[in-house]
């Protein structure tokens, strides 16, 4: 079976080898690309390989299954064309550093029991309430700009913005500017939705990003709060960043 595969190099080009094994878009693979063993990512089953090329055969098949959702693989694709980003490179910074399909076999989701009483909203001003109608009015994809001095209460307005999308079974992605602001917000967002957020950025440990991940692909944290990078959280039924 031919595969088209994303190197994990900073190249925009994809390279065809060949597989003697079943696999899907986006599990990762090990070949060997000039003097070095690399990985990479499969994006496509090509039909007939290119002329003129000696097709090597892939070293390992990383994965059975691939780790990333459909839509995370859609996200990939829409960054790599829109921004000329190295493809593989992309879909490498979309999974956790080291995650194995071992750790999805030994992750046990629990109950996902909340020991914790939620802390009670505050009441809200007529302006922050005109906010937070228009957040919760939007239909489909639409864009708002929240403005207000700083104090005036707009994590508010997104606590109580990511309530009523939960309430309605959907998630919500928080994103801060840098990882030094994620502690305050991630206070504010625990208390109210208590076992309910995980945490994504660069700081955390290699276990601490792996298990955060998995709490969000099984649905345990509906809300994330994290750095740039949390844009590829595995999120079901995202409704609000």
């Amino acid at each position: 079976m031919l595969v088209e595969i994303a190197v994990c190099l900073p190249l925009s080009r994809t390279f065809v080898y060949e597989l003697a094994e079943p696999a899907e878009i986006g599990c990762r693979v090990r070949v060997r690309f000039r003097s070095s063993e690399v990985e990479g990512f499969i994006v496509g089953f090509p039909t007939s390989p290119p002329p003129g090329v000696e097709i090597q055969t892939v070293g390992e098949l990383l994965d059975r299954s691939s780790l990333l959702r459909p839509d995370v693989l859609d996200l990939c694709r829409w960054i790599a064309d829109y921004y000329l980003a190295p493809p593989g490179e992309v879909l490498k910074s979309a999974l956790p550093p080291g995650i194995t399909n071992k750790h999805l076999a030994r992750f046990d989701p629990g109950p996902g029991v909340q020991h914790e009483k939620p802390a009670a909203p505050f009441k809200l001003t007529t302006e922050q309430l005109t906010a937070l109608y228009a957040i919760e009015r939007a239909e489909g994809f639409s864009t708002l700009l929240l403005h207000g001095v700083t104090g005036s209460g707009k994590t508010e307005i997104y606590i109580q913005a990511a309530d009523i999308a939960l309430s309605r079974g959907n998630s919500c992605l928080i994103l801060v500017p840098e990882i030094g602001l994620t502690p305050q917000l991630t206070e504010r967002f625990a208390a109210r939705f208590p076992g309910r957020v995980a945490v994504l950025h660069s700081s955390l440990t290699r276990k601490q990003r792996i298990e955060e991940w998995l709490r969000i692909l099984h649905g345990r944290a509906p809300v994330v709060v994290g750095t740039r990078s949390a844009v590829f959280a595995p999120l079901q039924n995202l409704k609000l960043i």
